[in-house]
């Protein structure tokens, strides 16, 4: 019988560490389904949906959880979901505080699942500020107006201008 669940790991990166995981996932018969890596300086944090024989999982936790500088938690990866899109959409603005709280919170008003944030500030010497860009990867509930959504978020900021991709 076969098992399934999704691994997250953040914590400290080490040379080969992808690799090793992978490998040991493996040796017990397991693959990797899906993945999500990102990295930040010496720190990695990854989502790894794995699938592999049931009286293999507690082994393979047990090699995961052991790894150091490393947090790891274990979550049922049989979840089934309500049909949707992926959308993406850029955000640019003035840069100010509480920006992405508010997108966010109008985000999960709508339903609509943050997948990927990719946001950036840069300072415009000529301009004597700094500005907010942000790439947003979103998985929208079938029926969501993808333009409706994009104005949706423009009224957070008078000067926000959100571009579907």
């Amino acid at each position: 019988m076969s098992a399934m669940f999704i691994a997250s790991l953040m914590g400290k990166n080490r040379p080969g560490l992808l690799k090793d995981l992978a490998e040991k996932t493996h040796e017990v018969g397991g693959k990797w389904l899906t993945s999500k890596v990102n990295h930040l300086d010496d720190q990695i944090s990854a989502l790894i949906k794995i699938a592999l024989p049931e009286t293999q999982v507690q082994p393979l936790k047990d090699i995961f959880s052991a790894e150091p500088a490393m947090c790891v938690v274990f979550s049922d990866g049989d979840i089934e979901t309500a049909p949707s899109t992926l959308m993406e959409m850029v955000v640019d603005a003035n840069d100010r505080a509480g920006l992405v709280n508010e997108i966010t919170q109008m985000l999960d008003n709508e339903c609509v699942e943050l997948v990927d944030m990719d946001c950036q500030r840069v300072g415009i010497a000529e301009l004597g500020r700094s500005v907010f860009t942000a790439r947003l990867k979103l998985k929208v509930p079938n029926g969501h107006n993808g333009e409706k959504l994009a104005e949706d978020l423009e009224r957070i900021a008078g000067d926000m201008v959100v571009t579907v991709v």
